[in-house]
């Protein structure tokens, strides 16, 4: 897995969800603000279409509590998501309270959408390293099974696995 944001330090402030909790809210949550960890999966022969999330909370100085309130897993189709608890993440009892919150953010601010691009961009990075660390004799990354020289290292674009990331990411530029 990879940590999105510790890849892509700059796009926190900007992309990063961050609820504020206040004494009236009816989640319980202790008051605060909390920020949600986005982690990627970095197999390139996966294609999951998940994202871990973990809920910390998010002091005034600008850093993260230790603390992991809640760890939540995001599955997605073309149609559909689903989220819920991870069995294998730590949880605190509030862990439910912030599954909630979650999924009203997903539902009022298309976060979703957002999470998708970060997606993209992850393995796009990931793509890029594995293809960078490479040498001439050594497996294509795009997974052909062929030599790198071979396949895709005169070719101008990612490798043909890759291609549509490339142009993702260029939408996603141009927002």
């Amino acid at each position: 897995m990879i940590n999105f944001y510790a890849t892509f330090p700059d796009l926190p402030s900007k992309e990063g969800l961050i609820v504020k909790v206040s004494g009236h809210s009816t989640t319980c949550i202790p008051d605060g603000k909390y920020f949600f960890l986005e982690h990627y999966c970095t197999n390139l022969q996966c294609d999951c279409k998940s994202c871990v999330l973990e809920a910390c909370q998010l002091f005034d100085n600008g850093t993260l509590s230790t603390e992991i309130m809640s760890t939540i897993d995001l599955v997605w189709t073309r149609s559909s998501y689903v989220t819920e608890l991870r069995e294998d993440g730590e949880q605190s009892k509030h862990a439910d309270n912030f599954l909630k919150i979650f999924n009203n953010s997903i539902k009022t601010n298309d976060r979703l959408a957002t999470i998708k691009q970060h997606y993209r961009l992850a393995r796009k990075k990931t793509a890029a390293e594995k293809e960078s660390s490479v040498g001439r004799n050594g497996l294509c990354p795009c997974g052909s099974g062929n030599k790198y020289k071979r396949c895709c290292l005169n070719k101008q674009t990612l490798p043909k696995k890759h291609a549509n990331l490339e142009t993702q990411e260029n939408v996603i530029c141009q927002q």
